[in-house]
């Protein structure tokens, strides 16, 4: 079992080509009405460090309604704007979500967060270039150190996995699978913010091969303020 799996890891590292790194920043404002639904405004902004003319801005806001303590469902539409230099594009996704938590060991609360994605992509803010359905998954986890849960004045790990793919349609991206492994550290400072830095990194399918093509190291700031503290489980990416 070990030796096909570091034979795998080793031809993998054969065939990448292509290494880039980026630095994103997150804004996740909440806002609870009641025990069942809630309001998230989500902002990032990404930065291609290998090329200064490569930069995303996004908007997600996102509604999610708790059915209890084990499944939540959400909602939204995320806006991107990708600029390039000398061309731009806009993408419109509406997605849909679900998430599952389960297991709970001691500290460890897994969320399994299973999403949709309708891809609607224009070029140059113009005519429509293409659509395509995209899944994802994640599972997602708060490890507390110094308290036994999630409190004011703690600090946590975050190590996270997700797989996403397409589905269905054309895509205009040249790598279209792909598999983010993270680990990050995060504060929470009282009952509304949290502070987090993360590491990422993703190894992505050209979508006319099989094979792996290219990494991703992915350097990630967040900012979450809670405006009603409701819950201390974390909902989604």
């Amino acid at each position: 079992m070990i030796l096909p799996g570091l034979a795998g890891n080793l031809s993998f590292a054969q065939q990448t080509n292509l290494k880039y790194s980026q630095i994103w920043f997150d804004v996740m404002l909440q806002q609870t009405f009641n025990n069942h639904f809630r309001f998230l405004f989500h902002t990032n902004y990404k930065h291609l460090m290998d090329d200064n003319k490569w930069n995303q801005f996004m908007v997600r806001p996102t509604l999610i309604y708790t059915m209890n303590d084990y499944v939540y469902f959400q909602g939204g539409v995320q806006l991107l704007y990708t600029d390039l230099g000398d061309l731009n594009k806009l993408e419109v996704r509406p997605w849909q979500g679900i998430n599952i938590f389960f297991p709970t060991l001691g500290r460890l609360h897994f969320n399994n967060f299973f999403r949709l994605e309708e891809r609607f992509f224009y070029q140059n803010i113009g005519e429509r270039q293409t659509t395509s359905l995209r899944g994802r998954y994640a599972i997602l986890t708060n490890v507390p150190l110094n308290h036994p849960s999630m409190s004011p004045r703690t600090v946590y790990l975050l190590p996270n996995f997700e797989l996403l793919g397409s589905l269905w349609g054309k895509d205009v991206e040249r790598f279209i699978a792909s598999t983010r492994y993270s680990l990050g550290a995060g504060y929470q400072v009282d009952d509304r913010v949290r502070l987090e830095t993360i590491y990422l990194l993703e190894r992505s399918r050209d979508r006319a091969e099989d094979n792996f093509r290219a990494i991703n190291h992915i350097y990630r700031l967040v900012f979450r303020y809670n405006f009603k503290m409701h819950t201390e489980k974390s909902i989604g990416l």
